[in-house]
């Protein structure tokens, strides 16, 4: 009963912080592109704007994007004028290889994209089965539809 409380709790309260002040969306994770970071019947809350104003996109932030009429929820790992460079495994950024933790080193072969103005270029943290950048390419600021800044294991299960 505690937990159905506390769930209740959260989801109204993030209810509240949607619509009041950062145009903000809850999503119910299906499916395991994400894992370990978010796994499948996890809950996030996005936001996309904060008091009117678009929110910032950083490398390593979690996104949730739209892609042809599907929402995904993706890590950004290249941000415009990056150069991405996926080889053998490694994440190599503007030359520097990019550690982030608990992703899944899984690529096979060699990517290499150099992004535009307003182009980010999203992977899953289990790449192995993830439907990401290295299948549909780089993605434009207008497809990303909200930070990630809070998740929690929902109460109902999928």
């Amino acid at each position: 009963m505690k937990n159905i409380i506390r769930g209740l709790f959260i989801i109204l309260f993030t209810l509240f912080l949607s619509l009041v002040i950062f145009d903000g969306q809850m999503f119910l994770i299906s499916g395991t592109s994400m894992f370990p970071t978010l796994s499948h019947g996890d809950s996030c809350f996005s936001i996309n704007k904060f008091f009117g104003d678009e929110i910032a996109i950083y490398r390593e932030d979690v996104a949730i994007i739209d892609i042809e009429d599907q929402k995904l929820v993706k890590r950004v790992v290249g941000v415009p004028g990056d150069n991405v460079i996926i080889i053998a495994g490694s994440l190599i950024v503007n030359g520097e290889r990019l550690d982030i933790p608990l992703v899944f080193d899984h690529t096979e072969g060699i990517f290499e994209i150099k992004l535009g103005e307003n182009e980010y270029f999203v992977l899953g943290d289990n790449r192995p089965v993830s439907y990401d950048s290295r299948t549909f390419g780089p993605i434009k600021r207008e497809n990303i539809k909200g930070k990630v800044v809070l998740k929690w294991r929902s109460p109902i299960s999928i």
